[in-house]
């Protein structure tokens, strides 16, 4: 389409082909003197070009170029619209419904293949007047959406005096460096391909502290820290920029004064008009605030995290310090119910008027075995209370290996006894020395001593001896008896722990032997471990202690090996039988004992296993079952007499020390009629058989 020109008075100034005969506008770096800042103002903005009323192109900015993946820049003749073809068409149609405007029309949307990609432009265009001839300014972008975006806020509408083309070039070129100028929140600036300074706004003066006049010329560099110019950062960013056209600038920098600072920014490519890198642009915010905002945020939120986590922990560790507490007491109370049950038992026989000689001497001793076992355990808790506060001290002096175990073997020989096991006592010959305290050496080895009696099913064997191996001794108890799971022997010097296995017994303990004994023994700056092949398989328990001196003088005879007592059932009478199943043999014996004086019948078992024989043999009408037994659980023997046709009829109550609600529960879906709590009662037994009977005659 070609528009005509409106006559014009004499002596106007038109444009025309350069190929024609009017004066045409000289190219742009011929109307104005070429300045960096210019450079840097056309990089920042948007893509634009110039052309006449005949859509020849006086100007195309570089950023328009590389829109339009055309060579820009000022060409030295006029370029007809055609060598953009895709523009020709809407941009006529734009400039037809702009011709008697000078105001900013709306845009107009256009479909524009670029790099075989269809895209949507849009363009936006202003009349520049000069004495009657029209030429067009016009602005192009990509178009985010097909839709027609809403028009931007006009420019402020050019002066009449600013009719030239020149003069609005330059009016917009004033604009936009009063832009850069004023922007006193972003350093703005450029550098050429060797990174010297062109160009330096306020913005950058008042974020950096230098002036312009003393940082245009000087390298670049200066404003990077002295470990990101060491590691070669600047020239780093300057490469990334050339080869990608941008790099990203977000660390720290320096102030003239020194000061530090976290700037968030970019580095971007300038080219020319022939489209040859010339250097770049470097844009700079302050954001340390923002930075440390964050960082504290982030950081708050840390600690809030970590808070809670602690938090967590400690709510944990109180749950698992209130369950160890609660398992402790009814640990405790169990431990403590047992010998008190034996107490009770024997205690009652002993008031007995016509009771036998042998009754009343057995149930003395058996209130002696057990008051021993309740102050034994008593001493313990006091001990660990001692170690606790760390109030626990040694009286050391020369004293004999095989004194202490001799002093061990007194005080345990009753438990041993009544449970008739075999002992082997291996001693060296000679008078062997260790610097300790015999009391408290004493305690160590009876402990282990204790451990073996207790674990090891009647009848069973423990043996106990002292070696000298280099420049200690080594004190060993071994048995046959439960054994333990290897996985499970560090933490059985724990406090308070046991295994699976002294759980299900009636004298378990309290856990608190073994931990007691290890701290006795690093007292001594010695070391204790134990060994055992797995469950049933017996176990070995060593203690290693210095050697002070070893001496010809004979050992002391150890302790004459027990013999064993078995346990004999009480005599007969004409009344119930009744089956009473316990490992503890002194409080079976003393209730069994006291049913007969009764008038029951009783038969005694010492273990779960003995107590299904006997209950095949004996078809007792009632049994008292205690929980805790070395093979089979009172809970295991229930169940299977139950299983049996003469079994359902059978009258079970369950006598244990644990009496917490959960045991209660176990017992009853185990089969038991009842669950007692030690120490018994005869004259609750009695009246509970009574009443079970009568429940099932009425059943």
């Amino acid at each position: 389409m070609e528009r005509q020109k409106p006559p014009s008075p004499g002596g106007e100034k038109h444009i025309s082909e350069s190929t024609g005969g009017g004066a045409a506008i000289p190219p742009l770096h011929a109307m104005a003197p070429a300045r960096l800042h210019l450079r840097l103002l056309e990089a920042l903005a948007p893509p634009s070009l110039v052309a006449d009323a005949q859509l020849r192109i006086l100007h195309l900015s570089p950023n328009a170029g590389r829109f339009l993946r055309h060579a820009g820049g000022e060409p030295s003749h006029h370029l007809p619209l055609c060598v953009l073809p895709e523009l020709a068409e809407p941009l006529d149609g734009l400039l037809q419904g702009a011709a008697a405007s000078s105001d900013w029309r709306a845009c107009v949307v256009r479909q524009v293949p670029l790099d075989g990609v269809t895209r949507d432009v849009e363009l936006r265009a202003m009349p520049l007047h000069e004495a009657g001839t029209v030429t067009w300014l016009v602005q192009f972008n990509e178009s985010p959406t097909t839709a027609a975006a809403p028009a931007p806020a006009p420019p402020p509408p050019l002066p009449p005096e600013h009719g030239s083309v020149l003069e609005a070039l330059r009016a917009t070129e004033e604009q936009l460096r009063l832009v850069v100028e004023n922007a006193r929140d972003y350093a703005i600036f450029s550098i050429d391909l060797d990174r010297r300074i062109t160009t330096w706004n306020r913005g950058a003066e008042r974020l950096l502290g230098y002036a312009g006049a003393e940082m245009v010329g000087g390298t670049g560099d200066v404003i990077f820290t002295d470990e990101d110019r060491a590691a070669g950062v600047p020239i780093e960013e300057t490469a990334t920029a050339l080869a990608e056209g941008r790099a990203s600038d977000d660390r720290m920098h320096v102030r003239k004064d020194g000061s530090l600072f976290w700037a968030s920014g970019m580095c971007m490519l300038m080219r020319d008009s022939g489209g040859q890198a010339v250097g770049f642009v470097k844009i700079l915010r302050d954001q340390t605030a923002e930075r440390d905002s964050r960082k504290a945020l982030e950081t708050s939120q840390s600690e809030l995290i970590q808070a809670l986590a602690e938090m967590q922990r400690a709510r944990q560790q109180l749950e698992a310090a209130d369950a160890a507490k609660d398992r402790f007491l009814a640990v405790l109370s169990h431990e403590l119910r047992n010998p008190l049950a034996s107490i009770a038992s024997a205690s009652e026989l002993l008031l007995m008027p016509k009771l036998p000689a042998a009754a009343l001497e057995k149930a003395a001793q058996v209130v002696q075995r057990q008051a021993q076992a309740m102050k034994v355990l008593l001493d313990e808790l006091l001990d660990v209370s001692r170690l606790s506060l760390g109030r626990l001290t040694l009286t050391r002096r020369a004293v004999s290996v095989a004194m202490v175990i001799q002093t061990a073997l007194e005080s345990t020989k009753p438990l041993v006894l009544a449970a008739g096991h075999e002992l082997v006592v291996t001693l060296p010959e000679a008078t062997v020395e260790i610097d300790g305290d015999p009391m408290r050496l004493a305690q160590v080895v009876s402990n282990l001593l204790t451990n073996a009696a207790k674990y090891t099913p009647e009848g069973g064997r423990i043996g106990v001896g002292a070696e000298v191996f280099h420049d200690e001794v080594v004190v060993t108890v071994e048995d046959n008896g439960i054994g333990m799971d290897p996985a499970e022997i560090d933490r059985m010097f724990d406090l308070f722990s046991q295994s699976a296995g002294a759980l299900n017994r009636s004298n378990g303990g309290l856990g608190i032997g073994l931990a007691l004994a290890r701290n006795i023994v690093e007292l001594h700056g010695g070391w204790i471990m134990a060994s055992s092949a797995g469950p049933g398989q017996g176990s070995q328990l060593r203690v290693g202690l210095p050697l002070l001196r070893i001496t010809d003088s004979p050992a002391p005879l150890a302790t004459p090996e027990p013999v064993p007592q078995p346990l004999r059932p009480a005599e007969a009478s004409d009344g119930e039988l009744i089956l009473v199943a316990d490992d503890n043999g002194d409080a079976a014996w003393g209730l069994a004992k006291l049913l007969e004086l009764s008038g029951f019948r009783a038969v005694l078992a010492r273990s779960g296993q003995e107590a299904l024989q006997v209950a095949e043999q004996q078809r007792p009408s009632v049994a008292l079952l205690d929980i805790g037994m070395p093979d089979l659980s009172g809970h295991e023997v229930a169940r299977r007499l139950r299983q049996q046709p003469w079994g359902r009829a059978m009258t079970l109550i369950a006598a244990t020390g644990w009496g917490q609600e959960k045991d209660v529960q176990h017992s009853m879906e185990a089969g038991f009629d009842a669950h007692l709590t030690k120490p018994l009662n005869v004259g609750r037994i009695r009246s509970l058989i009574e009443e079970l009977a009568a429940r099932r005659k009425r059943d």
